[in-house]
């Protein structure tokens, strides 16, 4: 029997290199967090004295109060300081510090609390969350008029809108973990 045109397939140690050099990058994807962080790091425990059955107003209020204290506060994956933070981190802390409420410390477990939400139904307090990449998720507190306050891997603390092409077409779900 002939082979026209067909050569056996040789295992040389170039080929391996390249499988070594392909698999490895592949692995690492494989393995990264499905959120922000998976590190637990201990809590921040702010001041604000306000409570989960504030008006949506009020509610506004104290997190633009809270988002005061932290802009421009730098990313890093597992922060939870003034000196870096996550946004699963952020929004740990202004739940504890503007409604008192505890969340646990990863956007992958937070996506599974609260009562799904509609876009155009969204309050002050509400949890945004966005698939920002094959295996990355984000997440944000929504304040008021499409806006929500989040960490930004670029700009640290900010606020952002819905509204901005970035987050409208990563925008994955919404939940509420409160009743106003």
């Amino acid at each position: 029997m002939h082979n026209i045109g067909f050569k056996k397939p040789e295992i040389t140690r170039r080929s391996i290199q390249l499988l070594k050099i392909i698999t490895l990058p592949l692995l690492l994807l494989l393995l990264l967090p499905a959120g922000c962080t998976k590190k637990v790091i201990p809590p921040y425990y702010g001041t604000s004295q306000t409570t989960q059955n504030q008006s949506p107003t009020s509610a506004s209020k104290a997190l633009y109060q809270f988002y005061n204290h932290w802009k421009g506060t730098p990313y890093a994956l597992g922060g939870m300081s003034k000196n870096a933070i996550d946004c699963s981190g952020l929004t740990v802390l202004a739940f504890k510090d503007v409604f008192g409420l505890s969340l646990p410390r990863t956007v992958s477990e937070q996506a599974t609390k609260g009562k799904k939400v509609a876009r155009y139904s969204l309050q002050p307090g509400d949890l945004v969350f966005f698939k920002t990449g094959f295996f990355q998720k984000h997440v944000g507190i929504y304040v008021e008029e499409n806006r929500f306050i989040h960490a930004s891997s670029s700009k640290g603390v900010v606020i952002s809108t819905l509204d901005e092409p970035y987050w409208k077409n990563t925008y994955w779900k919404s939940t509420r973990v409160y009743r106003l």
